[in-house]
């Protein structure tokens, strides 16, 4: 007997909807977290950008006549624009100038409520300069102040002075930077070798006068260097040029110095096979002339056979990079902002070359606000005969906050991870990751009736035999003034936050002060019965009693102390476990980064490692080093992946802080991961197909507003295009 056909059960069309909208949101939260990777490197570079124009309009108003120095609508008045757009590196930077009259001290005040000075009827002294810059997505900008004197500052009748101010690449001041003045022009010749205070100023007073021929150098071991330049026929026109100094007024000049860095360059083809003997023009942005423009760096370089050059003692800036090389076309840079050089980092950089062909589109595509580049764009170049579509490639993997808790297999929740071994804490500090820790409290009691806690820098009478301290006396007089201090009282290394002091004592109408360290240094006055939250906290807890008296026959007197002291103690160690990162395909992984990138002593070394782990399957998680194995670790950041994780498309990360001390505990701020995907470095496309026309161009992307345009290609074309996030 013959059966009855069997009908196959399928899928139905509801269903396959279902899917692709499930697979849908998956991808577009990806992508929305790839593109917030680069917000904190973009950020810090054009933070970089602002201070260097801050500089610059510091250096013009310092060349300002005296009276000029003010704006055109403020008071004092002047020929500075208050409110103006300054352009770099295609970023938008409002600045903000503020002109104040300032009142020094010095002769007095306009109130004349200064003791022994008197009514300034003057008090116009200074000119104090604001200038502030902000630009897109920036939560507050750079701000440098600076301030101008006029002629008739009190200093010597022949001579002028010289204040210099040394500052880094975040507007910090850097301490004992090497300072060198020169000038050949006077007889005798001038020669100063010197450093900057702790506040990064130095200042050098009655120097003879001299028009533009003050030569300074500014250095320091492992930063950069900066200097003023003379006029010179190949540099008529320097951007800081040697300085005069001018009888009786003050010359103040600024200098910008940071660490070094190193820039590891990888040259390779479109499949990321090594291309040997490549020659390139690396030029930074920051200029030593203005007319013509004389880039500080400008120098000629080629990677070796195997397509590697290490270029170590580089300045930060921003670098241009170009070939000089007929046969190849550079179709990206991996990763995108390395040539916008930090300082202080060690950064890895693949240039994509392809074969050079005679019309070709290098397009960044980037968001309008962050200016990071946009991962998962599709680009379309159209022309007559023309339709082509290329996607812009992928991005880092970043975690900033782990205040969420754990719980959460797959990455969606910026702020929250897998799991953690209980003994690391996120919550507490919103941003910042560290040891888990507890609170104890202790007691130390002190009756006086031995020296044992006696410290020798003791002048009061610490009386052992009664229990007492009191001032000494001498020929039978107490004398004004005296105090008693304790040596270390506690034992253990635990952080000490806060502490109560009681005491049982004696005043016979005279004075007692009492003071607590926490950490063995810094004396903090007390109120005795009154909880006090050191705002030095440490691990040397010691008391001092001041005694003092009006009457030499009366002393007051302190029968006891006792504390009641309230320790942190932070867990040894602790672990940390990320959620899942979805690459959506095979990816190529270049280094993990993390902030701070180093740690106070008291923790010890390697107290923040990393291991990572990726599958193709989501499911087997083996955490190894950059050796590929589980016995080592990511210990300094900035450093490769192992290339075993290459090809792979889901990656999780485990942190592992541990501490040295336990009163202390290592910080994580920021981790990412970078990667790259097929060889396509994130947020650029690269054509190599074209004609010299115009093409119209279309870009779309899930999360931002369709751009629509014309571009214009002719022979190796450049460009950035940006995209407005939907609301």
């Amino acid at each position: 007997m013959r059966s009855p056909i069997q009908h196959q059960p399928g899928y139905t069309f509801i269903e396959l909807l279902l899917v692709l909208s499930l697979l849908s949101v998956v991808a577009l939260v990806t992508l929305t977290a790839f593109s917030a990777a680069y917000r904190g490197v973009v950020n810090a570079r054009n933070k970089s950008l602002a201070i260097s124009i801050a500089g610059d309009f510091q250096e013009r108003i310092r060349n300002m006549a005296y009276d000029d120095i003010g704006t055109t609508t403020g008071w004092p008045p002047g020929s500075l624009v208050a409110n103006q757009t300054v352009t770099r590196s295609n970023v938008d930077f409002d600045v903000t100038i503020k002109v104040d009259y300032v009142d020094d001290p010095f002769d007095g005040d306009a109130l004349g409520s200064i003791p022994g000075k008197p009514q300034d009827t003057v008090p116009t002294d200074f000119k104090r300069v604001e200038i502030h810059i902000v630009w897109e997505g920036a939560t507050r900008g750079v701000v440098m102040t600076s301030r101008y004197a006029p002629n008739g500052l009190e200093t010597a009748e022949d001579s002028g002075s010289l204040f210099i101010t040394v500052f880094d690449a975040s507007g910090k001041p850097v301490p004992s930077a090497d300072v060198t003045v020169t000038n050949d022009t006077l007889n005798p010749q001038i020669f100063i070798e010197n450093t900057t205070d702790i506040n990064g100023k130095l200042q050098l007073l009655s120097l003879p006068p001299a028009a533009e021929s003050y030569h300074i150098v500014v250095s320091k071991t492992g930063y950069s260097s900066d200097s003023t330049e003379p006029v010179t026929p190949s540099n008529p026109d320097p951007v800081k040029p040697d300085v005069s100094i001018i009888v009786q007024d003050v010359t103040e000049v600024s200098f910008s110095i940071d660490e070094l860095s190193t820039l590891d360059i990888k040259t390779v083809d479109e499949n990321c096979q090594a291309l040997g003997n490549i020659p390139f023009q690396l030029r930074g942005t920051k200029l030593i002339g203005s007319t013509p423009p004389i880039e500080k760096y400008n120098v000629a370089h080629q990677t070796d056979a195997n397509g590697n050059l290490l270029l170590q003692n580089l300045e930060w800036d921003n670098y241009e990079l170009t070939l000089n090389t007929p046969g190849r076309d550079i179709a990206g840079f991996t990763p995108p902002d390395a040539l916008n050089l930090l300082p202080g980092v060690d950064t890895n950089l693949s240039i994509v070359l392809y074969p050079h062909q005679p019309h070709t589109l290098f397009l960044t595509v980037v968001d309008s606000g962050t200016q990071t580049p946009i991962t998962g764009a599709n680009v379309r170049l159209e022309a007559s005969g023309y339709d082509r579509t290329l996607v812009t490639g992928e991005g880092y993997l970043e975690q900033t906050d782990w205040s969420g808790g754990s719980g959460q297999a797959e990455f969606g929740d910026l702020n929250r991870y897998f799991a953690d071994d209980g003994s690391v804490d996120g919550a507490t500090t919103s941003g910042q990751l560290t040891l888990s820790s507890t609170e104890v409290s202790n007691s130390f009691i002190e009756n006086f009736s031995s020296d044992t806690n006696k410290d020798a820098v003791t002048t009061a009478n610490w009386d052992t035999t009664n229990g007492v301290v009191k001032l000494p006396q001498v020929a039978g007089s107490y004398i004004a003034s005296a105090y008693a201090q304790s040596v270390k009282l506690n034992s253990q290394p635990e952080l000490i936050t806060r502490a109560t002091l009681t005491a049982t004592d004696q005043t016979f109408g005279e004075t007692i002060t009492y003071y607590l360290s926490a950490d063995g240094v810094t004396y903090e006055q007390v109120t005795p019965g009154t909880e006090h939250i050191f705002a030095s906290p440490g691990n040397d807890l010691r008391f001092k009693v001041a005694l003092a008296t009006g009457n030499p026959n009366k002393t007051p007197e302190v029968d006891q102390v006792q504390i009641s002291a309230i320790t942190r103690v932070y867990d040894g160690s602790g672990t940390l476990e990320s959620s899942t990162y979805n690459l959506g395909t095979a990816g190529t992984f270049s280094a993990i980064h993390w902030l701070p990138v180093s740690q106070i002593a008291d923790v010890g070394s390697e107290s923040v490692r990393f291991q990572i782990a990726t599958n193709q399957d989501n499911a087997t998680w083996n955490y190894v080093g950059p050796d590929g194995t589980n016995a080592t670790y990511y210990t300094s950041s900035n450093t490769p992946l192992s290339s075993s994780h290459d090809g792979d498309q889901y990656l999780r990360y485990k942190v592992y802080l541990q501490t040295a001390d336990t009163s202390h505990t290592p910080t994580l701020s920021y981790v990412a991961i970078g990667f790259t995907s097929s060889c396509t470095p994130p947020g650029q496309v690269f054509f190599d197909d074209l004609s010299n026309e115009t093409y119209t161009i279309t870009i779309t992307q899930p999360d931002y507003e369709v751009y629509s345009g014309a571009i214009e290609v002719q022979a190796t074309t450049t460009d950035t295009i940006s995209l407005t996030p939907l609301p």
